[in-house]
């Protein structure tokens, strides 16, 4: 995707991301993407990106 959470830019536990996409019915317009990033040291942090149609 080319976005990288802090921690350097480094890519480790990626693979472990939790990623959930909702788009809304209404305008369809805009879609929120939100997933949390497990980080090693067990700390989830959440982000939320919008993408506009």
């Amino acid at each position: 995707m080319g976005l990288y959470p802090g921690d350097n830019g480094a890519t480790s536990g990626w693979a472990g991301a939790d990623f959930s996409v909702k788009f809304n019915p209404v305008t369809g317009r805009a879609a929120p993407v939100t997933f949390t990033w497990k980080k090693p040291s067990d700390e989830v942090t959440k982000y939320e990106l919008w993408i506009a149609f």
